[in-house]
């Protein structure tokens, strides 16, 4: 007996050592899964067609401290949330790419049969493009015109068993924020009966809110707290109806500096199989006062008998795989060196630019070339960008 508890012992205290790692995995360690995909996207929106992953965000990183300037949306995709490409979506000809407030877009399939995506503009007006795939091209709904009068902010669209799709959004008004529901008409493209409202916070900021269902409980999801690294997720459930009353049960997601881990927020969720995942986005490493460089990332929910979720225990090393790759891996430069005439400090070397993590970025430094004597450099000024220097080496 005593040698089957030795062995049990030995076990469990491996399982331990193996979870503590899992769990405490520094950020700068080779090839975390988190973050997703390199670059800055935030308020990532996750959706999967049976056949691919995809994750629509806002585009961040083009302002250094403000919200002045937000490309275009883009979407990242993968058939096995592990290996991503990019591409911009084809919008329609009339696109407001020189609006420089777009945010939040959130998709779905409608009866229809078509992609519907929602997104803000302008602030507080939500609009909504279809397309025949979820990559486009996009056409405008309504002629253009918004979904709904103003006050519509950070939408998300969420289709129940039934086929019935609601929005669920942030209104405010002055100073004044709740959490408000709607369904959608069949058309996809008008607000089919009244709005509820989900919860109201006052002059608290509450934003970014997601809906899913498991077992027949609806569980609403929304971000709080200032830009700053006390942002975090709360969320609340019902067990009746979609519209309520939910009982708000707690934290699920926050900062944890000891790890890097700071201001995680405006999540959506991914079911696969039987399994959930959280998407949602944190600051950049480095840690930075900038309220923008977001990135996305992804960590499994967990459930406790009488269904409510446990606090998440958010990770660098991510989630992996969730299918098998349909292509070999043929990345050649995995955990080569590099070196690189300019960076902008040691937490941007480029000896770390194929370690397979998308936190360790090589930088240029701004406004110097760095080069050596005698070689060919390009200074280039970015638009709308404060770091307006990069530096590339010409290889000619």
């Amino acid at each position: 007996m005593s040698a089957i508890k030795n062995r049990f012992a030995r076990a469990l205290l491996f399982s331990l050592v193996v979870a503590i790692h899992y769990i405490n995995a520094g950020i700068t360690d080779p090839g975390n899964g988190n973050p997703l995909v390199p670059g800055f996207f935030a308020d990532p929106f996750v959706y999967y067609d049976n056949t691919a992953f995809y994750i629509y965000s806002t585009t961040d990183g083009y302002d250094d401290n403000s919200f002045s300037y937000f490309g275009p949306f883009g979407v990242w995709y993968s058939p096995d949330f592990l290996n991503w490409s990019f591409t911009t979506l084809l919008y329609p000809a009339d696109f407001p790419y020189d609006d420089s407030r777009l945010w939040a877009p959130s998709v779905t399939r409608g009866t229809n049969g078509k992609y519907h995506m929602y997104y803000i503009r302008g602030g507080d007006n939500c609009y909504v493009v279809s397309s025949d795939s979820a990559l486009g091209p996009w056409s405008n709904v309504k002629n253009g015109r918004r979904l709904h009068a103003t006050h519509v902010f950070d939408a998300d669209v969420f289709r129940d068993y039934d086929s019935t799709c609601w929005l669920v959004f942030q209104e405010h008004i002055g100073n004044s924020f709740s959490i408000r529901l709607a369904q959608l008409a069949a058309s996809m493209d008008t607000l089919a009966g009244p709005m509820t409202t989900l919860y109201s916070s006052g002059s608290t900021l509450s934003e970014g809110p997601t809906i899913f269902k498991r077992n027949d409980i609806y569980y609403l999801m929304f971000s709080q707290g200032s830009l700053s690294s006390s942002y975090h997720v709360v969320y609340g459930y019902s067990r009746t109806t979609i519209t309520g009353p939910y009982t708000i049960a707690g934290t699920l997601l926050q900062s944890r500096s000891s790890d890097n881990i700071s201001a995680p927020g405006h999540n959506s969720i991914l079911k696969f199989g039987a399994d959930y995942f959280i998407v949602y986005h944190r600051w950049r490493y480095p840690p930075t006062n900038s309220r923008v460089f977001r990135q996305p990332c992804a960590d499994q929910l967990s459930f406790n008998s009488d269904g409510t979720i446990r606090t998440v225990t958010l990770t660098h090393t991510g989630i992996g795989a969730l299918a098998a790759a349909s292509v070999a891996d043929s990345n050649v430069a995995r955990g080569k060196g590099a070196t690189a005439s300019s960076q902008e400090s040691n937490d941007y070397s480029a000896a770390r630019a194929f370690d397979e993590n998308n936190a360790t970025l090589w930088r240029a430094a701004a406004w110097s070339c760095g080069m050596p004597a005698g070689r060919a450099a390009e200074c280039t000024l970015l638009p709308r960008h404060r770091e307006k220097a990069c530096c590339v080496r010409r290889l000619s």
